[in-house]
């Protein structure tokens, strides 16, 4: 498990450089910008094979649904 945690955009860019095909990053700060380089708030996006999600707490609770 990787944690961003308001981390530099170079930093943020090594972590998920290193993630493996497959992996998924929530990204929970998504409404305020994230905090992960690859985050596009209000959407699911894949990034070099990393699943990047950057909805809002709202969006992911009607989802789940």
């Amino acid at each position: 498990m990787h944690v961003f945690c308001q981390l530099s955009s170079d930093r943020s860019s090594q972590m998920l450089a290193a993630m493996k095909p497959g992996s998924v990053v929530v990204d929970l700060a998504a409404e305020n910008g994230g905090n992960c380089v690859a985050t596009v708030p209000g959407q699911l996006i894949e990034h070099k094979g990393v699943t990047v999600i950057g909805l809002s707490k709202l969006d992911l609770v009607f989802r789940t649904v």
